[in-house]
């Protein structure tokens, strides 16, 4: 258990389990991981840290504020705060009922994925190399996500509110909701549905759709100069 603890450098090898009893930092340490607890209200600080494996649940928040990663790692709850000019690596990792505050970046590199249900992803940048994958209802708000490929699992919902997705191939198995002005360009989007409130635009420049029902209850946009490709 840490309890206002600084723990700097080197490796941590935790076979069973690390809490999170008092606000505490993990500093320049390569963490293996096999359960990492963080106790509500509290706040675990990763600072140049990566964490491996194992299950992180996250009753509190944790915040970065030097650049770290989460690999490989199954994460639950809670929130996760990433600093102005910070990077969160997210390389095979799953959030669960989550909310990240992305004032930096996220990033998910090539051949990796992050798989995200039940989760709000708010503000920053999202540097997508990988896949990101939405396994439950989820949202991107005021968000840059730079995309390789997004996937949206059958039944489940991506909500886009003032998140423009720029790049690569969003197959849509389930449904893109757009509840604030939002744009996808450059990008290649299959199947599914896409839906527009009343009141809301969603850009599609440079964009191909096929064999997708678009309902339009407000404003598809596309700009001078830019091309939509409809097919199916």
């Amino acid at each position: 258990k840490l309890d206002g603890v600084t723990l700097t450098g080197g490796a941590v090898n935790n076979l069973g389990t690390v809490e999170i009893t008092g606000d505490s930092s993990i500093v320049n340490d390569a963490f293996a991981n096999n359960q990492l607890t963080i106790d509500a209200t509290r706040t675990l600080t990763l600072n140049g840290t990566t964490i491996t494996g194992g299950t992180v649940t996250d009753n509190g928040s944790i915040h970065v504020t030097g650049n770290s990663a989460i690999n490989g790692a199954a994460v639950t709850g809670g929130g996760i705060t990433v600093d102005a000019a910070m990077t969160l690596t997210m390389d095979d990792t799953s959030v669960t009922n989550g909310a990240i505050t992305d004032n930096g970046t996220v990033k998910v590199d090539a051949g990796k994925t992050l798989s995200l249900d039940g989760v709000t992803l708010t503000g920053g940048a999202v540097n997508n190399l990988g896949t990101v994958e939405i396994t439950g209802d989820s949202a991107i708000v005021n968000d840059a996500f730079a995309n390789t490929q997004l996937t949206i699992d059958a039944t489940k919902t991506l909500t886009l509110n003032g998140t423009t997705i720029t790049g690569g191939t969003v197959t849509d198995n389930g449904s893109i909701h757009v509840i604030g002005d939002s744009a996808i360009n450059g990008a290649a989007v299959t199947g599914g549905g896409i839906t527009v409130d009343a009141t809301k635009t969603l850009t599609l420049n440079d964009t191909s759709v096929t064999s997708t029902a678009i309902t339009d209850n407000g404003t598809v946009k596309v700009d001078a100069t830019k091309t939509q490709n409809i097919s199916g």
